[in-house]
């Protein structure tokens, strides 16, 4: 299995909250980092090709001015910390990448490298309406977790783990996900 099917595929699987769940149980430093290990599904949101609010201070001849841009973060789905009691986005960002059939090594680490990038400024994260109760500031870190096929290349395997970029594996096999609305 290969191809932007499959890339579409694993995005579709990683936005389900039991599988993102699974996901992190795989990288235990991350596991530990949810608010509620007895309801780990209310204590993640994933942000599927998430975008950024920028804030940008600007000098001109009028003064400082502050501008604010909707930039496209470089990774391909984030997982927001959320308390499912009180509601509100905690702790660090985990950055979710994808690796793509027939990327390199230096691709993949590059996308993370501007992923960093572009989250080292301020921010805050753009939510969409159905989101929109949660606070969307910037996490306390951007972590890396990196997404592999099981059938994919050992070399991104060992260069990962060489470097200590922690990384997962989705089942060789995803189930077929109807993208069909269901309307009730």
């Amino acid at each position: 299995m290969s191809g932007p099917d499959t890339i579409d595929r694993c995005l579709t699987a990683c936005c389900d909250r039991a599988t993102a769940v699974a996901l992190l149980q795989q990288h235990r430093p991350y596991w530990e980092l949810l608010p509620s290990l007895r309801r780990p599904a209310e204590s993640l949101l994933p942000l599927p090709l998430p975008l950024v609010r920028c804030r940008t201070r600007i000098q001109s001849d009028r003064g400082s001015e502050t501008v604010v841009q909707l930039v496209p973060v470089p990774c391909d789905l984030v997982f927001l910390l959320c308390d499912p009691e009180w509601k509100v986005k905690v702790g660090p960002d985990i950055c979710l990448l994808i690796h793509r059939p027939a990327e390199s090594f230096h691709d993949l680490l590059n996308r993370w490298r501007q992923t960093q990038i572009c989250l080292s400024q301020p921010y805050e994260w753009h939510l969409e309406e159905t989101q929109k109760q949660l606070q969307a500031e910037a996490g306390e870190a951007a972590l890396p977790l990196f997404l592999l096929q099981t059938d994919g290349p050992e070399s991104i395997r060992k260069a990962l783990s060489t470097v200590g970029l922690p990384w997962v594996t989705l089942p060789l096999e995803l189930p077929e996900m109807s993208l069909t609305p269901v309307i009730s």
